[in-house]
């Protein structure tokens, strides 16, 4: 559990994985970005991990059904049947639709 200073660091560790997530670049370019080591990186991912598991959550409805993955490719079958496929080595891509996919989702379930 975080707890006192801490929490600050975890809040500021948190938006910076948000950004990382929304940013398609590498961990050692982001650290240089950000002005952070790997090892700080990696040891506040493990810790907020840990942290959220331990954080139950209730499961929220999705709009579309769970990924495919193929050796090639991967596959999202949205709910009106539209398929997207990504090659599977083409990370940045996956990631900035994967990132579109679900902040519709969120939007969805909002309304």
């Amino acid at each position: 559990m975080v707890r006192g200073s801490d929490s600050a660091k975890a809040r500021l560790w948190r938006e910076r994985f948000e950004r990382f997530d929304e940013g398609g670049m590498t961990i050692a370019d982001f650290c240089a970005a950000e002005g952070t080591s790997k090892a700080s990186f990696y040891a506040w991912r493990r810790k907020l991990a840990t942290q959220h598991q331990a954080t139950p959550r209730k499961k929220k409805p999705s709009a579309f059904e769970p990924l495919t993955i193929t050796a090639a490719a991967v596959v999202i079958r949205l709910p009106d049947g539209t398929l997207i496929e990504v090659p599977a080595n083409s990370e940045g891509a996956l990631r900035v639709i994967v990132g579109q996919l679900v902040r519709a989702d969120v939007e969805a379930v909002r309304c």
